[in-house]
């Protein structure tokens, strides 16, 4: 959260993007106190971020297979489009503690500040092993 306001200033167009599409789903999950904590942010950034509109939930992206089986013989016809993908029940991920698994400095107490300094790197290599370290960590999950 203390680097949004500085990717929201970003000299690329698209991190700028990016942060501002990170700021709607956070005031979607969050609300709008979000926005109180971007300290830092321009004032009218912020002011253009809470007059947009939230954006669209997403779907769940796992769902119980056994929920799911459909009998070859039902046409579909007496039930709505989406009754069924509305009645599969979520499935929920076993907690991770993302924090721990990342790189921080030899004596340092906060967490993940050595892979934090990867993401606001100036060379997009390191910022992109930042990011792939993150996709490793959650693909072995």
């Amino acid at each position: 959260l203390k680097q949004l306001p500085a990717l929201l200033q970003h000299r690329d167009k698209s991190v700028r993007e990016e942060a501002a599409a990170l700021v709607g789903a956070m005031r979607l999950c969050l609300g709008d106190g979000v926005l109180a904590q971007l300290k830092g942010a321009p004032e009218d950034r912020v002011n253009a971020l809470r007059e947009a509109p939230l954006p669209e939930p997403r779907a769940p992206l796992e769902t119980d297979p056994s929920s799911t089986a459909t009998d070859p013989t039902d046409t579909g016809a007496g039930a709505p489009a989406g009754a069924a993908a509305a009645a599969a029940p979520r499935v929920a991920m076993p907690p991770l503690d993302l924090l721990a698994k990342l790189p921080r400095s030899k004596g340092s107490k906060e967490p993940a500040d050595a892979w934090e300094k990867q993401t606001l790197s100036d060379k997009w290599s390191e910022r992109k092993a930042a990011a792939d370290l993150v996709a490793s960590l959650l693909e072995g999950q």
